[in-house]
């Protein structure tokens, strides 16, 4: 017996946000609530954890944190783009610098994952000044 995949999360434009900008956030692709939550685990893993210094709690049961090699590079990572406030070019550094952000990536080997990642970075401003 196949059960029915779960359905995607309601999406709901930001507050404020322009009749187009409404219109391009609710047609923007839907992630289930597994989805969700395996990313949001990964970016506070990634933007939230080195910052404060500690592991924050994670909602997927096996998920694995990044160690101290990474944990210092995604630090890095962070303060650069404190700096020059370029998505770009700090989703370029991650990919690049930092071996745990690379592996977890092609875990999934999917530009869906990373269109996902990179969304929910963007919408929850972890990391802006």
């Amino acid at each position: 017996m196949h059960s029915a995949p779960p359905s995607p999360l309601p999406r709901v434009p930001p507050e404020g946000a322009t009749e187009a900008q409404s219109s391009s956030f609710s047609s923007s692709s839907a992630m289930t609530y597994r989805q969700l939550s395996e990313v949001d685990d990964l970016c506070t893993a990634a933007l939230v954890d080195p910052v404060l210094g500690f592991s924050t709690h994670k909602m997927a049961l096996r998920f694995r944190q990044p160690g101290p090699r990474e944990r210092a590079q995604l630090q890095g990572v962070v303060q650069a783009f404190r700096g020059h406030q370029d998505y770009d070019r700090a989703w370029k550094q991650i990919g690049e610098e930092v071996d745990w952000w690379r592996r977890t990536l092609q875990k999934r080997n999917s530009r869906a994952w990373e269109a996902m990642l990179k969304e929910h970075v963007r919408k929850q401003r972890l990391i802006d000044e």
